[in-house]
């Protein structure tokens, strides 16, 4: 169940052709273009491991270290140590391991060697999001390039930072970088037409607009002033399953620019532990962020925002009461998880555990979960 992406943003090149890496000016700067995919609010890139084959890793800013799936790693011949467990967006924990002098190479960008984190990433994030979860390409990536990404066009062009100038007219938003994590000011404004300031995460890895943690909730009082509200699960993060009452605030957007404003957005308020960091108010997410041509800037402690589709059409959100997942291995599986109490899937007796065989005249087999659900919105 995730707020609507506008389906020009969802085109993905899948093909080896679409792998070939393009070089061009752009910015003062020679750039290496390469093809990305944006499904359901979350960016892939495609990544080889030594000389593996390319897999299609989620980039995410709110991640570090970099991560690869427990069985990619052991498959690549990747020798790692157990290091405890991790804690991240949901209740519970999960088992890690940790590597050193891995290289990953993005297309023809080489990354590394680094220290990169081990976990069972297919397992947890595969069955939401009906695709295979190899890695997650995090912080450093960001911290060593300036990485411009382009929802619309589906590419990413990637930029040495001491060679880089920027020449458009985008807005230019200030960053702060805590261990490369990246932080900016927003603020939330409730359907009475009040503001609140809010420290957010800017996390291309949030697969919503914005995703509020608990302590921000509480100490700010919001429960109760956005009106009408849906509490479903949505997916899953390093620390389990995730849950959210998602709300309609009058807009969100950043600190000092106006223009950044975002109308009649679905937000997702953090329930049952999920978000319960005090580092940040709210995580801001790529739903927001496919609204604009992103550069992230590390080096210059900046994020540049260039419009490219409507601020003001409402967000969509999908009220059928059901959370779909494919927990087989291929992810083409189609299973209901879970269906919310007195919601229109509950009055048509659908159940959890029951397989999804049709959606109008598609057959479930012949559907992704990410089309099943964009048939539900």
């Amino acid at each position: 169940m995730i707020p609507k992406i506008s389906p020009s943003l969802t085109r993905a090149f899948c093909s080896a052709a679409a792998l070939a890496v393009m070089m061009h000016r752009d910015g003062g700067a020679q750039a290496i273009s390469l093809p990305i995919q944006l499904v359901e609010a979350r960016f892939y890139v495609p990544v080889a491991l030594r000389s593996g084959p390319v897999r299609w890793f989620i980039l995410d800013t709110g991640a570090q270290p970099t991560l690869i799936d427990s069985r990619v790693a052991d498959s690549a011949s990747i020798q790692s140590r157990a290091a405890g467990a991790t804690t991240g967006a949901g209740g519970k924990s999960t088992s890690i391991a940790d590597a050193d002098g891995v290289t990953l190479r993005i297309a023809s960008v080489e990354l590394g060697p680094l220290s990169a984190r081990i976990a069972p990433l297919d397992s947890l994030l595969g069955p939401s999001s009906g695709r295979a979860i190899p890695g997650i390409v995090g912080s450093r990536f960001f911290r060593e390039h300036v990485v411009e990404l382009d929802p619309l066009a589906s590419v990413m062009r990637v930029f040495a930072p001491e060679t880089f100038v920027y020449h458009g007219t985008g807005v230019e938003v200030p960053l702060e970088l805590v261990d490369d994590i990246p932080f900016t000011q927003g603020w939330i404004e409730a359907p009475n037409g009040k503001r609140y300031a809010a420290r957010m995460l800017v996390d291309i890895g949030a697969k919503a607009n914005l995703l509020v943690a608990e302590p921000f909730i509480h100490a700010r009082g919001l429960d109760g002033v956005f009106g009408a509200s849906v509490t479903t699960e949505f997916g899953a993060g390093m620390g389990g399953e995730t849950h959210y009452q998602f709300v309609r605030a009058a807009s969100i957007g950043l600190s000092g620019h106006e223009q950044t404003r975002l109308r009649s957005p679905v937000i997702g308020l953090s329930s049952g532990g999920t978000l319960t960091s005090t580092r940040y108010d709210a995580l801001l997410g790529a739903e927001y962020l496919a609204h604009f041509r992103m550069i992230f800037d590390y080096a210059r402690k900046r994020l540049i925002l260039e419009p490219l589709v409507s601020t003001t059409e409402p967000s969509v959100f999908d009220m059928s009461g059901l959370f779909i997942v494919a927990p087989d291995s291929g992810h083409r599986r189609l299973t209901v998880k879970s269906v919310l109490a007195e919601s229109p899937a509950a009055r048509a007796g659908i159940r959890a555990g029951d397989v999804i065989t049709k959606i109008d005249a598609i057959a479930g087999g012949a559907l992704t979960l990410a089309a099943a659900r964009q048939q539900l919105r």
